[in-house]
């Protein structure tokens, strides 16, 4: 446990949260705007948005998931259990890559040919 006491921003408020499934509407960039942005700005990044919310949040629904923590303490490590938690679980649910290029290596010594997955073939 931090010596010092955390401070645990007001990231959201749970009951503003769009909770839809379908994707929030979100301006779409092409490379030309991405361009014309950054020429814009000189290249510095937009990092001021109004509210608590930027395109990042909208994009990943990252309201959405801190909207299920509901912690049942002020601990700095329950927090710290609920992102871990939360990433460990997403990142499962997207495979393991390690392990598919595991078994396409694998499989292709075995074939006794290169796979087309791993030479571009």
């Amino acid at each position: 446990m931090p010596s010092y006491k955390p401070v645990f921003p007001q990231l959201i408020d749970a009951s503003q949260v769009d909770t839809g499934l379908g994707p929030r509407p979100i301006g779409t960039t092409t490379d030309e705007s991405r361009i014309e942005t950054a020429k814009s700005t000189g290249g510095t990044p937009l990092v001021e948005y109004e509210g608590n919310a930027n395109p990042y949040i909208d994009y990943q629904s990252i309201d959405m998931l801190l909207s299920l923590q509901h912690p049942r303490s002020q601990g700095y490590d329950e927090m710290c259990f609920f992102v871990m938690g939360q990433t460990k679980v997403l990142s499962g649910a997207m495979g393991d890559p390690q392990r598919d290029v595991r078994g396409l290596v694998r499989n292709s010594i075995t074939a006794g040919k290169p796979s087309k997955h791993c030479h571009g073939g």
